[in-house]
């Protein structure tokens, strides 16, 4: 159930910045956190999450996000 909605959102982050680019950093911010969240879904059903965490680095960094961009590289030095 989680994949179906995270697809859902990504999906509506995706056509939501493609219509508004004065939304692209927010929408960044959001998806850079979903992205880092889906690394723990798949963590703890033992998937590797890495394609995630770098997804939510490069999101974090578009957006200008230095918190998620830095808790995201603690993650990833794990």
């Amino acid at each position: 159930m989680i994949r179906q909605t995270r697809s859902k959102q990504m999906q509506s982050l995706e056509a939501l910045r493609r219509q508004d680019s004065e939304l692209a950093g927010p929408l960044a911010v959001a998806d850079a956190r979903w992205s880092e969240f889906m690394s723990w879904i798949c963590a703890n059903n033992g998937i590797p999450g890495d394609d995630w965490l770098r997804r939510a680095r490069h999101r974090a960094e578009a957006a200008g996000d230095a918190v998620v961009e830095v808790y995201v590289l603690m993650r990833q030095s794990r």
